[in-house]
């Protein structure tokens, strides 16, 4: 770890990208539990997320969105690849969610499905929605007045300080290292002095524990991605979802550009309107959906359209402010 440490030091004084990418020093994995209905103390929701870092950007996703992504990456490098097979991908993605006790489909716990863009330099937070196809929302990076206080502890060799902060309806505990000099963290946390290792809010509804730190391959990150050459001659929506998927899977951290970007009033808009009827909305929004070759384009439709998340929401970890 002590070398890993200083590696990371050495990573973050190299210059940077820009605004729209950064090169990835490191991936964080946390352990996320989230008790998603108060009433079901039972049933609590676990997944493994993920942190990627760089020096000045970082993206916090789900294990489940990266492991998905490459999975459909290779299946659309087959020639054979058509509409049809990857529609399926869709139809199919509800036998692979992890299901909470029952196992009936009213009781899948779906996986998180927003990814977190944030830029420290710039101050600047982006939220990737998935509704019917995916949205980009901008905003300014939320600031958190957060309290340090002089308890320290230790995360596999990783020596952390305490700090407190009310954020969105919580009160939360983070514990940061100054040894890792990013200012990013788990969902929205940051704005500290070192990377945040651990947090939760007081009651332990929301808690990110830490899991493991690894550095970006070099030997991986500098090879040449054969999938461009191999994209040239694909329809061009086919391989803009390709492109897309390498900000998961490449050696930098850099905003989709395929999206339809939108601001919070745009995207509130769409969820009530999901809310209220989720069966008309999808079908609206497929019937909407631009039609190339006969056959609707697959970069407007979101891997998730058509789901109705069957999991009650009653405390999300974003809670009105007091």
């Amino acid at each position: 770890m002590k070398h890993f440490l200083i590696w990371i030091m050495a990573a973050t004084t190299i210059s940077s990208y820009a605004q729209t990418a950064d090169k990835v020093l490191a991936r964080v994995t946390y352990n996320f539990s989230h008790l998603r209905d108060t009433t079901k103390r039972d049933q609590v929701h676990t997944e493994e997320m993920l942190l990627i870092i760089g020096k000045n950007v970082s993206l916090y996703t789900s294990a489940f969105n990266v492991a998905q992504a490459g999975e459909i990456k290779q299946m659309m490098m087959k020639p054979e690849a058509q509409q049809g097979s990857f529609m399926s991908v869709s139809s199919n993605l509800r036998s692979t969610l992890p299901a909470t006790a029952g196992g009936s489909f009213e009781n899948i716990s779906i996986p998180t499905l927003t990814d977190y863009f944030f830029f420290s330099k710039t101050h600047k937070f982006y939220t990737k929605e998935q509704l019917d196809r995916p949205y980009l929302v901008e905003e300014d990076a939320p600031k958190i007045n957060w309290k340090t206080t002089n308890d320290t502890i230790s995360f596999s060799g990783i020596v952390c300080q305490k700090a407190e902060a009310y954020f969105r309806g919580r009160n939360w505990t983070a514990w940061y290292s100054e040894e890792l000099p990013f200012q990013s963290g788990p969902w929205k946390l940051n704005g500290l002095p070192g990377l945040i290792i651990e947090a939760y809010d007081e009651n332990k509804e929301v808690q990110f524990k830490f899991a493991g730190i690894e550095k970006a391959n070099p030997a991986t990150s500098s090879a040449p991605d054969k999938s461009k050459s191999k994209t040239a001659g694909m329809q061009p929506e086919m391989r803009n979802y390709i492109n897309d998927l390498d900000s998961y899977l490449g050696d930098e951290i850099k905003l989709p550009e395929n999206i339809i970007r939108t601001n919070l009033s745009g995207i509130n808009k769409l969820k009530k309107a999901m809310e209220k009827d989720p069966e008309g909305f999808f079908k609206s929004r497929m019937d909407a959906a631009p039609v190339v070759s006969g056959r609707t384009a697959m970069s407007t439709v979101s891997m998730t359209a058509g789901f109705t998340i069957g999991t009650q929401e009653n405390n999300p970890i974003e809670k009105p402010e007091k």
